[in-house]
């Protein structure tokens, strides 16, 4: 807005100013938040092979109903890790965004590949090793892994973790599951996708060839002789699922980190206090808070 002033013999002077908000509105809040990767299956025998990991769990309202946020509020972001591999097999860790005012949105850690029978329960279940089950996703969050088989037994195909748009795929003949895909979302104002599974590890016996199954959005390979026998990581900060592992020397894959973006007006991004590690992205008068590690969002 502009102030004239006027002196006693009549002249003019115009002055320009800018009035900048410095108060909380915290409307049309939307959330990511997406937990830890499962390991894949690692086997400390020779013979089967190790189911793909699950993908963390998927949890949003972008391009849904948005949230508001309270005043004077310390809201909690709790990102998860993913599964240790190696010659391991571990779930991944919850990723939580909560306050006072809201109903803690939890989104649960997918499930590590099978190593000794079915895949591990979680966000999205854990293919089952070669000859067993996947384990199951939680409902609203990802999907079941898919199931190995034993073929003639001359080939030990394991089967796909899940991922949070599809279960994981079965084995099929001197081929192990496909992990199941994850979700594209944008908002950082970029089509990611993220929590896909992890693919199941493959053996051929003798004379033939098996494929290991791919990992999409995140997700890791499994394990195969053509090629790496130890399963891939998952992708950190995407929630992927890890490979499985080939029985001969091979090891598991990671599952990859989770993720909890916070997108707000950047209005209110410029009062609030943040801590943690984060990463920022303004898109139009909106900014995107992407923590890749624990912290706050603290509300004047």
């Amino acid at each position: 807005f502009t102030i004239r002033a006027t002196d006693a013999q009549g002249q003019t002077s115009d002055r320009e100013f800018t009035l900048t908000s410095s108060y909380w509105t915290g409307t049309g809040v939307t959330y990511l938040v997406v937990a830890g990767g499962g390991s894949g299956g690692y086997l400390s025998s020779a013979g089967h092979t190790g189911g793909g990991g699950g993908a963390g769990g998927y949890l949003t309202n972008y391009g849904g109903s948005a949230y508001t946020l309270g005043s004077g509020i310390t809201y909690t972001i709790t990102v998860g890790n993913g599964g240790t591999g190696g010659t391991n097999n571990n779930n991944g860790a919850n990723s939580v965004f909560s306050g006072s005012d809201i109903t803690d949105i939890t989104s649960i850690g997918g499930g590590h590949g099978g190593y000794n029978g079915n895949g591990a329960n979680g966000g999205s279940g854990g293919g089952g090793k070669s000859d067993y089950n996947g384990g199951s996703g939680t409902a609203g969050q990802g999907n079941s892994g898919g199931n190995g088989a034993v073929y003639s037994g001359a080939y030990y195909d394991a089967g796909g973790g899940g991922g949070s748009s599809q279960a994981g795929g079965n084995s099929s003949v001197n081929i192990a599951g496909r992990g199941g895909n994850g979700t594209s979302n944008s908002i950082t104002g970029s089509a990611i996708g993220y929590a896909g599974g992890g693919g199941g590890a493959a053996r051929a016996v003798s004379g033939g060839t098996s494929y290991a199954g791919a990992g999409p959005d995140g997700g890791g390979a499994g394990g195969t002789e053509v090629g790496s026998q130890s399963g891939f990581n998952g992708t950190d900060g995407l929630g992927g699922g890890g490979g499985g592992a080939h029985s001969y020397g091979g090891v598991a894959g990671n599952g990859g980190s989770g993720v909890v973006i916070i997108r707000l007006l950047t209005s209110d991004f410029n009062v609030a206090t943040k801590t943690g590690t984060y990463t920022t992205t303004v898109i139009g008068s909106e900014t995107a808070i992407k923590y890749t590690s624990s912290g706050t969002l603290v509300t004047p």
